[in-house]
């Protein structure tokens, strides 16, 4: 492990590459008992690589708990979990290309992150649980990564940020706010997961409701050829509500299980199969 006992700076121009044991913890945090942190400024690259694909077992992981990031360079996760959790209070403004790996995932489990011209990427996963708050603040940001996901609470925001694919889940408890126009292959929804927002989303692949909250104001269209099947399960049983967003569907969408209810005015056009 390393630790901060008073705020100190660590500028990276070069490499800086996190390897260390497959299976162990790797904790860069707080060591004074007062608020020590590390103040680091990524103009190169930072890299989390491991032998082994990225888990949900913390233990396997890298921690950053006592780093104030800002970033004009490369940060990735090509295996592993590289997890950022400042718990400071500090509000990072963020910015540079961010890659997730096939083995990788890139965590933001504590702390206010707001991207500016940034780019998220790669085959891996970008996650906001716990105690994290990430916003996708303009035009100049792009998110093509395969899979982001937010939960337990906490929220992701999409404002005027470039959507190109991949899958959004919001599991339980997670919000996600909506605020833009784009595609994305899948939309995940889990129990008490909240989609807000203004943007219009369209739907391209294959979805699963498993119940939760579609509010806000936008537009969710089901492209032709794509699905979306409510169907609740043993884990997730509670009912989808929409909650003022309007529906298009031009593909099919499926209701197998699970009740479906509204709580406020809202409009479903059917141009396609409601099965």
């Amino acid at each position: 492990d390393m630790g901060a006992d008073a705020n100190v700076s660590f500028e990276n121009e070069g490499l800086f590459e996190i390897t260390g044991p497959d299976a162990a913890q790797l904790d860069w945090a707080d060591d004074s008992g007062a608020a020590g942190y590390v103040s680091f400024s990524n103009t190169g690259t930072l890299r989390r690589r491991t032998g082994m694909p990225a888990s949900d077992d913390s233990a396997e992981s890298t921690w950053l708990r006592a780093v104030e990031i800002s970033n004009a360079g490369v940060i990735e996760a090509e295996s592993g979990n590289l997890i950022f959790a400042m718990e400071t209070g500090l509000h990072m403004n963020i910015g540079g290309r961010w890659i997730a790996g096939a083995d990788g995932r890139i965590i933001f489990a504590a702390g206010l992150y707001t991207f500016y011209t940034s780019s998220l990427s790669g085959a891996g996963e970008i996650h906001v649980l716990d105690k994290g708050v990430v916003g996708l603040m303009d035009a100049a940001t792009s998110s093509s990564v395969a899979t982001l996901f937010v939960s337990s609470g906490w929220q992701l925001g999409l404002n005027s940020t470039q959507i190109n694919g991949g899958t959004l889940c919001i599991g339980r408890d997670g919000r996600a706010a909506f605020n833009t126009n784009g595609s994305l292959d899948r939309l995940e929804l889990r129990a008490n997961g909240s989609l807000i927002g203004t943007g219009d989303l369209t739907l391209t692949g294959e979805s699963a409701w498993a119940g939760g909250v579609l509010g806000g104001s936008g537009t969710i269209t089901i492209a032709a050829g794509a699905t979306v099947t409510r169907q609740a399960t043993e884990a997730y049983p509670e009912p989808l509500i929409f909650a003022g967003c309007a529906l298009v569907n031009k593909g099919t969408f499926t209701w197998s299980s699970g009740d479906m209810g509204a709580d406020a005015n809202v409009s479903f056009e059917n141009e396609g199969l409601f099965e």
